[in-house]
Parts: C-alpha cells; sequence; structure tokens
C-alpha cells in the first residue's frame, strides 16, 4: 500500500470504527488507500487499523468539542451511531449523539 495516499490531509471520518460495521468499512478504505479517522469510546480495540494507517480517535458523541475536532478537514464521513440498548431511554441517547453531529455538519 502507498501510505502517502493514506496521509491524505482530508480523510474520511469512520465513527464507531469498533463496531461490527465501523470496522468493516474502516478496513475497506484502509486497503483502498483511503485515509481515514477512526473514532471510537476506546481506541484499544483499533491497534490493527493504526496498524494500517487509520488515525485513531478515542472520545465520546456526546462531546461537541470532540465532535467538532473530529470533523474538523475531513472530506466525508461514515456515520452509524451506537445504540446502548441498556439505555433507559435508547431514542433519546440516539437523539443526543445526532445532534452532537448536526451541530459540525450544519456550520
Amino acid at each position: 500500500m502507498n501510505d502517502e495516499l493514506k496521509s491524505v490531509q482530508q480523510p474520511i471520518v469512520v465513527l464507531g470504527a469498533s463496531g461490527r460495521v465501523g470496522r468493516v468499512v474502516a478496513h475497506q478504505l484502509l486497503n483502498a488507500n483511503v485515509g481515514i479517522r477512526a473514532v471510537a469510546r476506546h481506541t484499544d480495540k483499533l491497534k490493527d487499523l493504526a496498524e494500517q494507517g487509520a488515525e485513531l480517535w478515542q472520545g465520546s458523541l456526546l462531546d461537541q468539542a470532540f465532535m467538532n475536532r473530529v470533523f474538523a478537514g475531513a472530506k466525508a464521513a461514515f456515520v452509524l451511531t451506537p445504540g446502548d440498548t441498556l439505555s433507559p431511554d435508547l431514542h433519546d441517547q440516539q437523539r443526543q449523539y445526532n445532534e452532537h453531529i448536526v451541530v459540525y455538519v450544519v456550520k
């Protein structure tokens, strides 16, 4: 793989890169030599992506300042927000996640 191409200045953000779907998306993009910014609550699960050249970003989708930094300079994003089935109000949690994403996107 060409590491020069992967270190693009405008990566694609992959939210939930440690999940079943996000991980597959991240690997597919990296295999296509596309630079990515892999975002997860726990980046210790993303070492294999880092070895392929991904930028690892650890944080919460509920942290607006973090989300602003994640999206800054990105050219696109894969967004699949996690669902905590143990949450007392799953729909409210999803709404909060999505609001933090939308705040940056509509800037």
